[in-house]
């Protein structure tokens, strides 16, 4: 069998294609480099109820956002705030960009709250109405719901 005609060309030709196709695989489409993948760093989030549970990971960017935004609203309320009340006050503290490719907000403030209190960096408390009470460590208090500022009255 004649090997040139398997190719439909010469053998010359048959290796300029080849070399082609090797070239267009290893480099990317139109000689352009191959595009690298990104890797976002993240973060394996663990629970203080769950000490031996495997940790979650968040992207950095998203924990540092949620954690800095975190440690700005109990750095405000001296008595605590209530865990419920967190996502509510998030849009305030993050860009408009950053607040709608955060996904699902109530999870990632979840996990990034629990690994706060793993760290330390934040401490838990319970109300006397059952409610779990964040707050910094040291500023142990009775978390109430946001207040609006007061206003000045006029008598």
């Amino acid at each position: 069998m004649n090997r040139v005609a398997v190719w439909g060309a010469d053998p010359i030709s048959a290796l300029g294609v080849i070399s082609l196709s090797l070239m267009f695989a290893f480099s990317g489409c139109g000689g352009q480099p191959a595009p690298t993948a990104v890797v976002e760093s993240k973060v394996q989030c663990r629970s203080p109820n769950k000490p031996d549970a495997q940790p979650t990971p968040v992207e950095q960017w998203k924990f540092d956002t949620v954690q800095d935004a975190i440690l700005t609203i109990l750095g405000a309320e001296q008595g605590g705030i209530k865990s419920t009340v967190i996502p509510g006050r998030l849009p305030e503290l993050i860009s408009a960009t950053d607040f709608e490719r955060l996904g699902n907000l109530k999870w990632v403030v979840e996990k990034v709250r629990l690994e706060m209190e793993v760290r330390g960096e934040i401490e838990r408390t319970t109300a006397p109405t059952g409610q779990f009470v964040l707050h910094l460590p040291g500023m142990v208090g009775i978390a109430t719901e946001p207040t609006e500022p007061p206003t000045a009255t006029t008598e």
